[in-house]
């Protein structure tokens, strides 16, 4: 590969767990999904949760590990649920978009919609 000895870690990801079509008991990349794996690498783009730059040091730390998990964390944010506004029946103000309701109430939207 061109430039390969003068890199400092490896690219990466291609991670595809949601970018193929199910084809009886196999996962198949379809070609848009093959073309974006071969686009970001080609421009070394990273993407959060997808596609990284991993440090040679770092694959060291981890013994040599190549498995993708350890490398790029690709599990989504956790759904927090706000217990107390669901018992007096509100709606959690971080579920609220404020610039939403500004417009639609004015500045004081947020506790005319219920917020908590």
């Amino acid at each position: 590969m061109e430039g390969a000895a003068g890199r400092k870690g490896v690219f990466m990801g291609g991670e595809a767990s949601k970018g193929y079509i199910k084809d009886g008991n196999k996962n198949r990349l379809r070609a848009q999904d093959i073309h974006k794996i071969v686009d970001t690498f080609n421009r070394q783009v990273e993407i959060a949760q997808h596609v990284r730059l991993v440090l040679l040091a770092e694959i060291e730390a981890n013994d040599f590990n190549l498995n993708l998990p350890r490398h790029i964390d690709s599990s989504s944010a956790e759904d927090l649920q706000d217990i107390d506004a669901h018992l007096k029946g509100g709606i959690p103000n971080r579920d609220i978009d404020k610039e939403f309701t500004d417009r639609l109430f004015g500045p004081k939207g947020r506790q005319q919609v219920g917020g908590v």
